[in-house]
Formats: structure tokens, sequence, C-alpha cells
């Protein structure tokens, strides 16, 4: 017997969009502000801190890790500070030292995506890691146009 299963990309995409929207109606508030002090916490959907230093590091940022629940992002547009209070709940991002608050902002908005990318291919690889561990077996894997994975795998 075979199941079917297709890892589609749509509640990336999903949040995503409503991040980087979130994202964009907050940097035009945030144009308001005269005084980088002044800007208010921001609230993230990462909330693993090994998939969000990864992808901090692939877009070209210098990462500081200070404790199990905060990162130093350094960028040439601002830095940005993402802490939480315990482990698994989301982080918020505080902005300092900002040059380019479009700059920063675009950034941000390319981190959304790239970070549920990287939580696509990490649920990617546990799941084929896992196949042998339960005696199943993958029979077929197609990528579909809008990235979505199809996998059958035999029961």
């Amino acid at each position: 017997m075979s199941v079917t299963i297709s890892m589609v990309p749509l509640a990336i995409a999903v949040f995503s969009t409503v991040s980087a929207a979130g994202i964009h109606s907050a940097n035009k508030k945030l144009k308001k502000y005269k005084n980088v002090s002044d800007i208010p916490e921001l609230q993230t959907k990462y909330n693993d801190i090994t998939l969000l230093r990864k992808t901090l590091t692939e877009h070209g940022f210098k990462v500081i890790q200070e404790d199990e629940n905060t990162l130093i992002c350094i960028a040439a547009k601002g830095k940005l500070k993402f802490s939480r209070t315990t482990e698994g709940e989301p982080f918020k991002a505080t902005i300092s030292d900002l040059d380019d608050i479009d700059g920063l902002f675009c950034d941000l908005e390319l981190l959304e995506s790239e970070y549920y990318e990287n939580v696509q291919s990490f649920t990617y690889d546990k799941l084929i890691s896992q196949l042998g561990n339960n005696n199943m077996t993958l029979q077929s894997e197609q990528i579909l146009e809008d990235n979505s994975i199809l996998l059958t795998i035999d029961v």
C-alpha cells in the first residue's frame, strides 16, 4: 500500500504574505518615528533559533548568539536583536543603529520567505530520515511548479 503526501508551501506562502504585509504596514508606520529608540518591538513568527540563525547567516548577516533565546544580527542597514523569554515561543525583533529603514524592511521581507523555505527543507529532511525507522520507503518524489513536493511512500 502507498500513501501520497504533498508538502505544499501554501501555509508558508500564507504566513509569508501575512507577515510581509505586516512588515510593509509596519514600515509605513515606523517612518513617523524620529528616534530609533522609539520604534516598538516587532513580533515575528520565527520560533526556531537554529533555523533563524541559519537564515540570517545565509542572507549574509553577521550573527552573534548571546544565549539560547537571543540572537544579535548585524546588517549594513541596522542592527536587529531577536529575543524571546522562553524556548518555542516566537521571537520579537528590536531595531537599533538604523541607517536605512527601507533597506532594512526590504531585508526583513526577504528573510520571511527564506526562513519558511528553510522550515520546509528541514521538515522534508526530517520526514525522509524517519521513513526507514518506521518501515516505510519512498516510492517517488516530484517537485511541482509551485515548489510543492509530492511524495509517494510505501507503508
